[in-house]
């Protein structure tokens, strides 16, 4: 009579391994399906919501010269383009844009508005939600000049965006005052002030034409190209900076709270 063969039974340590792995692949199955599910839920969700499109408007203004030999131009924030050119004419464009729930408010009264007197043409960018806290000459208890300092944006601030282009003719000299933004100058040729609260500054000149470059910033970094030379100065405290090895009969004064300054002479 051929004995019965008995199967050798498992270890309880090899048992429970198995049971271990088989719940780890059970288990990493599940998460897969799981991430899988979201990601289609997410994907719907995305596809199904709307992107809000941008509101924009512009606004032009044309400046005639007269007898002005010197540019002020004010502007609350923004990214500013001013390009030197060969004209009789100040020439500007604006191109506001929101994505907000307030841009009745941020496009409301947006207006340029200008006076020419005393050799001194002064264009000015003013809008409902700027608020008087933009005034540049409106001082009351130091608040505005540490406000702008800061580069803060008081007031109602609709979260809108604002590219401005200007066109000036070489023979004027220009200042500048801008709360908050990034400043971009190219192609003048007169004395150039420019008052920035923070932001970034980039002027390009002919080097034949300036002899002076001050800056004086709290907090933030200038450098300076002039032949073939790069000069960078790194300010954390605050202080001038003062550069006088050109040549020419233009100065270029610039007053920056925070920010970057990058002055090319060509």
């Amino acid at each position: 009579m051929q004995a019965h063969r008995h199967r050798r039974p498992r270890r309880p340590a090899v048992i429970a391994r198995a049971v271990e792995h088989s719940l780890d692949r059970s288990g990493a199955l599940l998460l897969v399906a799981a991430a899988a599910a979201v990601l289609v839920v997410l994907l719907l969700v995305v596809v199904a919501t709307p992107a809000r499109a941008a509101r924009t408007t512009t606004v032009d203004g044309k400046f005639s010269l007269d007898r002005a030999h010197r540019l002020e131009l004010e502007i609350p924030f923004g990214e500013l383009h001013v390009k030197g050119t060969d004209g009789n004419r100040v020439l500007v464009h604006v191109e506001a844009s929101c994505k907000s729930g307030h841009c009745d408010e941020f496009f409301k009264d947006l207006r340029l508005d200008s006076s020419n007197r005393g050799g001194t043409l002064r264009v000015k960018l003013e809008g409902s939600s700027f608020g008087h806290d933009w005034d540049l000459n409106n001082d009351e208890d130091g608040r505005h000049d540490r406000d702008r300092e800061h580069g803060h944006r008081r007031g109602n601030d609709p979260d809108g965006d604002l590219t401005i282009t200007v066109e000036v003719p070489r023979s004027l000299e220009v200042e500048l005052n801008m709360g908050a933004g990034e400043i971009e100058i190219d192609g003048l040729r007169e004395d150039l002030s420019i008052d920035l609260g923070a932001g970034e500054i980039n002027v390009r000149m002919a080097a034949r034409r300036v002899g002076t470059i001050d800056v004086n910033m709290a907090v933030g970094e200038t450098t300076i190209h002039e032949g073939g030379h790069t000069r960078e100065y790194n300010r954390v405290l605050g202080g001038p900076i003062r550069w006088s090895g050109g040549k020419g009969d233009s100065g270029i004064d610039v007053n920056v709270g925070a920010g970057e300054v990058d002055v090319t002479l060509e």
